[in-house]
């Protein structure tokens, strides 16, 4: 393949001219869409951060699904669910199934 006809037909062409023209405004525009990411990844961070930390302030317990628990026995309920360790209570079934 011949590169020298190929750079000429790349620099004849309008997309090549046109970001050759304009190439300062086109890195201008790329850094200010990498700075919008950054922020918008940095105010996830912060509010993920807060959550967790009033989860853990107000209720004591923190799931992996941030779910707040506060009470003890409903979190050990829970656990053991988790775990397969549970045992059914049918003691009102009788007022279920009549």
């Amino acid at each position: 393949m011949d590169f020298d006809k190929l750079d000429k037909k790349l620099s004849n062409s309008n997309y090549y001219k046109f970001t050759q023209k304009h190439k300062k405004f086109i890195l201008i525009i790329q850094g200010m869409i990498i700075i919008g990411l950054l922020v918008g990844i940095d105010i996830y961070v912060v509010q993920d951060h807060f959550i967790k930390k009033q989860i853990a302030e107000n209720c004591g317990y923190v799931t992996n699904k941030y779910k707040c628990i506060c009470e003890a026995h409903y979190a050990e309920n829970w656990e053991e669910l988790q775990h397969g360790n549970f045992e059914i209570n049918l003691s009102n079934a009788e007022n279920v199934f009549g």
